[in-house]
């Protein structure tokens, strides 16, 4: 049983550029970010950006996405399981999203691979007692 449980989702931005010319072969760049908030509750918001542009002219063709995604998770759970836990289950609705995009604009899916998280960075902020600039 997973420690995580995915509530709901939406899109919150989406931004498609084609000025393409058909039959133009493109290279794509993939970036993407992740973010978790947590509130109350066993509960936490989380944030995906998924960005996918040609490379050598972003200006002519782009797709950019904000993924919202709220979870309840177990008491106890550590917060990096929940990081990855968390973009495992939400990812794949981007996805689909996304390529759902392109392929209704009429151009091939764009199938955004998926990042392997457990070897990136997780930078952890806590926030407790944070005052914001020193009086």
């Amino acid at each position: 049983m997973s420690e995580v449980s995915l509530k709901g989702w939406h899109a919150e931005e989406i931004r498609f550029i084609n000025k393409v010319k058909p039959g133009t072969r493109i290279q794509l760049e993939h970036k993407f970010q992740y973010n978790v908030k947590y509130a109350g509750n066993n509960l936490c918001q989380c944030e995906l950006t998924l960005d996918a542009q040609h490379k050598e002219s972003p200006d002519m063709f782009g797709i950019h996405a904000v993924i919202i995604g709220l979870f309840s998770y177990k008491e106890g759970t550590a917060k990096e399981n929940i990081h990855i836990q968390t973009y495992k289950e939400l990812f794949p609705f981007a996805r689909a999203m996304l390529s759902g995009v392109t392929v209704n604009a009429g151009i091939p899916p764009i199938i955004f691979p998926m990042a392997e998280i457990e070897k990136q960075n997780i930078i952890r902020f806590d926030m407790n007692g944070f005052k914001g600039d020193k009086e």
